[in-house]
């Protein structure tokens, strides 16, 4: 979540939505997309599914979102340890006095990136011109698209 809107290279502001914290109080969705940050190494790496919430001050980075997607987290010693799929370092990050672990990156321009997407649904949605998923959907219900025959 981030209340920055500068930080995204997309951003669908058709998501609404409202969310709630451990302290029942509540802030107002504003949209949802990607945000592009570059690595100490110089490579980058593409966060997705992140909320535009324009209230928030601070930028909020979900482990359980992190770890849906692969990554590993370890904590330990004071210090936590963030990596992608293939065990690559993103993040070392050290705890601070107050127990949270305050994560500083880079957020990067836009950039033309190598995919390499294994997910069917986004497969489609970048083959249809980065159709919306809604679009996508009604096209498989409404039988507007099917298998290919391979003898053409």
């Amino acid at each position: 979540m981030t209340g920055d809107r500068s930080k995204f290279v997309a951003l669908d502001t058709n998501v609404k939505g409202h969310m709630r914290f451990g302290d029942e109080s509540k802030v107002e969705i504003d949209g949802k997309g990607t945000i592009l940050f570059e690595l100490k190494n110089g490579s980058h790496k593409v966060l997705s599914n992140v909320y535009y919430i324009p209230k928030m001050k601070n930028n909020i980075l979900s482990i359980g979102q992190l770890m849906e997607n692969g990554c590993k987290i370890v904590m330990e010693d004071r210090y936590l340890w963030l990596r992608d799929k293939n065990e690559n370092l993103i993040a070392k990050v050290s705890m601070t006095r107050n127990r949270m672990f305050l994560l500083n990156m880079r957020s990067g321009g836009a950039i033309c990136l190598k995919s390499c997407i294994e997910d069917p649904p986004w497969i489609w949605h970048m083959r249809y011109g980065h159709l919306n998923f809604d679009g996508l959907k009604e096209l498989g219900t409404k039988k507007m698209v099917g298998k290919r025959n391979s003898n053409n």
